[in-house]
């Protein structure tokens, strides 16, 4: 008869299977994940506006098309950006002012 208690690999698999997060979003996880309400969400996809996957009566959202459909709505991104880039260069000036020099 073969020993029931499962392998390390057996469990590393398993541990790695809880980890994964879903492909699939439902409508109250996208709605938290955006920070808006469920009726919004639904109207969105309503709207055809938010890409979704049907699978008989159930709504889905792929959690990559999320994220393409947030980077693909972002409002003054360029702007933004540079904005970030000025600010980190910036502040690298602002550091080596910020060290004290060694006196010889």
């Amino acid at each position: 008869m073969r020993d029931q208690t499962p392998s390390a690999e057996d469990l590393s698999v398993a541990s790695d299977v809880e980890k994964m997060e879903p492909l699939l979003l439902r409508i109250t996880e996208v709605a938290t994940t955006l920070g808006l309400g469920r009726t919004k969400v639904c109207a969105l996809v309503r709207t055809g506006e938010l890409p979704v996957v049907r699978i008989g009566r159930s709504v889905r959202v792929p959690r990559e098309a999320l994220q393409d459909w947030i980077w693909q709505h972002l409002e003054g991104a360029d702007e933004s950006l540079s904005r970030l880039s000025r600010h980190k260069s910036r502040r690298i000036a602002h550091d080596s002012w910020d060290t004290p020099k060694k006196r010889p």
